[in-house]
């Protein structure tokens, strides 16, 4: 064998491997992906939630099955929205007080939901989810110290983990027509 017929072999060895690891990501998700559906289903049905909430729950619930447009928005979205946790602490925190709507054992089940609903997008999108998290944390870190520095005390978010999903709700939120993201029906 030449040298280019090894290449072509280490290639194709590669892209097997790539799509196995897939494969097994997508199987090993498949029981997350109920429970995050009976969550969802159980906060959808519940009256008390409120429609801002039900709406981020359908679009996670329509991502659990692929959907990366979202997660590729948001992590081009990343960086204005760190300029915004920097510099307009009012604004951030209309975005980020949406949890707060919910009562005591809905927070707990909506917590488990987003939970549940990274681990999903990790299984679907493994690289494009780091990427947001890697994101996050080297643009966030600094907005949070300037943040500090502006108000002369720490304020960190509650969740600070769940800064993604406050991302990708608001901007879903913003570009519902553009994003052609798919919306679980209740």
């Amino acid at each position: 064998m030449t040298m280019n017929e090894y290449q072509i072999l280490l290639f194709l060895l590669g892209v097997a491997s790539v799509i196995e690891m897939g494969r097994r990501l997508s199987k090993a998700a498949q029981p997350y992906r109920k429970t995050l559906a009976e969550k969802g289903e159980f906060l959808l049905s519940d009256p008390t939630v409120p429609a801002d909430i039900k709406r981020t729950i359908r679009v996670f619930l329509g991502e659990a099955f692929g959907g990366r447009l979202l997660l590729i928005a948001t992590c081009i979205a990343i960086p204005i929205f760190a300029f915004i946790f920097a510099f307009f602490p009012r604004f951030w925190s209309s975005i980020a007080d949406r949890r707060k709507k919910l009562s005591g054992e809905n927070a707990k089940i909506y917590d488990e939901f987003i939970r549940l609903s990274n681990i999903v997008s990790f299984a679907n999108h493994p690289i494009i989810l780091a990427c947001v998290f890697i994101e996050i944390a080297l643009l966030f870190t600094p907005a949070l110290i300037i943040r500090t520095l502006i108000k002369g005390a720490i304020q960190v978010p509650d969740n600070f983990y769940a800064i993604n999903v406050n991302l990708e709700s608001y901007i879903h939120d913003l570009l519902p027509m553009r994003l052609p993201v798919r919306i679980y029906r209740h």
